[in-house]
């Protein structure tokens, strides 16, 4: 008897933490989020996608133009290799989020990174291709769009 008023005393205080509170608003964060994605993506594609398409697309997509000298045996398998491991870093053929194996905060992180390092595209890229790095007001639209969207997705880079 005493073990049923305790578990019936259990429940009621369940029952009381949650009055006035709906399983709804748990949900919110998620919704949020989503919107926050949207808006992002929508800032994306206006702003930093066509960058991304000159500067970025040809490793970093699945819309990649391969230049005349990829027909030459050993090349073709060289780039075909940094194709592949750049897709496996970081695949935006289907705008934002990214595909790739971290999220997207992590992606914008490391975005920021690789353009105020300048580390994309590699050296030996540049060699073959003299104008695909970026250019400082390129970097500037990409660098302000990852500052508003890691801001919209409440999380900032120290």
């Amino acid at each position: 008897m005493a073990a049923a008023f305790l578990i019936a005393a259990g429940l009621a205080a369940a029952a009381w933490a949650h009055e006035g509170s709906s399983h709804v608003q748990a949900a919110r964060p998620a919704a949020a989020r989503q919107q926050a994605l949207v808006r992002i993506n929508a800032d994306y594609q206006a702003a930093v996608k066509p960058i991304f398409q000159a500067k970025c697309w040809d490793c970093h997509s699945a819309h990649t133009r391969y230049p005349f000298y990829y027909r030459v045996p050993g090349v073709r398998w060289l780039i075909e290799r940094d194709i592949r491991q750049a897709r496996k870093h970081l695949d935006m053929s289907q705008d934002f989020p990214f595909l790739s194996h971290a999220g997207p905060e992590k992606d914008l992180d490391a975005l920021r990174d690789v353009v105020q390092d300048d580390e994309m595209p590699p050296l030996l890229y540049r060699l073959g291709h003299w104008r695909s790095g970026l250019r400082e007001g390129e970097k500037k639209v990409i660098l302000q769009w990852v500052e508003r969207s890691l801001k919209a997705l409440g999380g900032t880079k120290g």
